[in-house]
């Protein structure tokens, strides 16, 4: 797996999440569910930092999609 390619910047706290998953992806470790929720919390509290279409990206990439 690898990270999405972004335009914009992420809060800290969500790009460690996000480097954890990668990881976690590649290592095919049982824990990739975990990352997606963890995700999903850190992107619900972005509502100021990011825009809906920014939120939406990142949340079709990491939650949505399968791994």
């Amino acid at each position: 797996m690898e990270k999405l390619k972004l335009d914009f910047e992420i809060p800290d706290f969500l790009e460690e999440d996000i480097e954890s998953m990668v990881k976690s992806v590649n290592n095919k470790e049982s824990i990739v569910d975990c990352w997606q929720d963890t995700i999903r919390a850190d992107l619900n509290c972005c509502d100021g930092t990011l825009t809906d279409e920014q939120i939406k990206l990142l949340r079709d990439y990491y939650y949505v999609r399968e791994w």
